[in-house]
């Protein structure tokens, strides 16, 4: 059962605690991944940041807003576009998510981007951003 999704498919609305206790919701995490991900492409300079921006678009149609709920597709393209550069790519967008999140993961050659924001958002729903 895909993350997210109640035994019915129905998209679960998580909440995530902050450090003052309100409730931070799957939309607030989204952002956070996003300016992860955005900060962790400006390595390859502005112009190639907003070229990977423009083709996930024009070719995918997928806004970069969407890129957070729809990681699977954005794997999948980096793949594409940057061939085993992805994974390098990916471990840098791991390590911002770290930053972002507060949080530290153990890097693992066996887990990929998605796997890695699946556990981002479990370790946030207990104990809080």
């Amino acid at each position: 059962m895909p993350y997210g999704i109640d035994q019915n498919g129905i998209k679960d609305e998580l909440r995530f605690t902050e450090e003052d206790g309100s409730n931070k919701s799957e939309s607030s995490i989204d952002e956070l991944i996003f300016q992860a991900i955005d900060e962790a492409l400006s390595i390859l300079g502005k112009r190639s940041r907003e070229a990977v921006y423009y083709f996930l678009e024009s070719d995918y149609g997928l806004s970069k807003e969407e890129i957070p709920s729809n990681l699977k597709m954005f794997h999948e393209v980096l793949r594409m576009i940057f061939g085993a550069g992805a994974y390098a790519l990916e471990k840098h967008i791991q390590s911002c998510l770290e930053k972002k999140f507060s949080t530290y993961i153990p890097l693992s050659k066996d887990k990929d981007l998605i796997e890695f924001v699946v556990e981002i958002k479990k370790i946030n729903r207990k104990g809080g951003v």
